[in-house]
């Protein structure tokens, strides 16, 4: 695991939000109080025609569109999960296991692969807790419930 696993966002859970602008007209007015018109030549470039027949290219509407590979971006409920790392290694010691033996097991994995303190509280069934915490995450496998989460104490990662 590296630093750039569980509440820092790594390159590849980052989900890429795309705003796709399509400039379809401009409207500008210079010193003269002159009126411009954007003529789309590209989706990049706008090229302005003015009510006085010049012709000028804007290069303020530098305007990209980005295709986005949905195979890597990896997306995660932040109501109950806010890192696939932590969850990964819930999900990995919680199979197989009682409640007790997966709460335990957790929060030595959680220690030593991602640095800090970790509370795990794990139940055969419901339950509830309020934290405050950067790094947390809920998981269920079969009929048991694990929460994890980071505590305000900092402690070195193995390496």
């Amino acid at each position: 695991m590296s630093h750039d696993d569980g509440y820092y966002i790594s390159k590849r859970s980052f989900l890429l939000i795309i705003l796709v602008l399509n400039v379809s007209s401009y409207s500008a007015t210079n010193s003269d109080n002159m009126s411009c018109k954007c003529i789309s030549e590209s989706k990049s470039k706008c090229k302005l025609t003015c009510s006085d027949g010049t012709n000028e290219t804007d290069m303020n509407h530098n305007i990209e569109r980005r295709e986005v590979d949905y195979e890597e971006v990896e997306i995660i409920d932040e109501r109950k999960c806010n890192s696939k790392s932590l969850q990964n290694i819930m999900l990995q010691n919680m199979a197989g296991q009682t409640a007790k033996q997966a709460k335990t097991k957790i929060m030595r994995a959680a220690e030593a692969l991602l640095g800090g303190y970790f509370n795990v509280i794990c139940a055969s069934g419901d339950f509830s807790y309020i934290t405050t915490t950067s790094l947390y995450c809920l998981q269920s496998l079969g009929n048991i419930n694990c929460y994890a989460f980071l505590t305000g104490n900092t402690r070195p990662r193995l390496k």
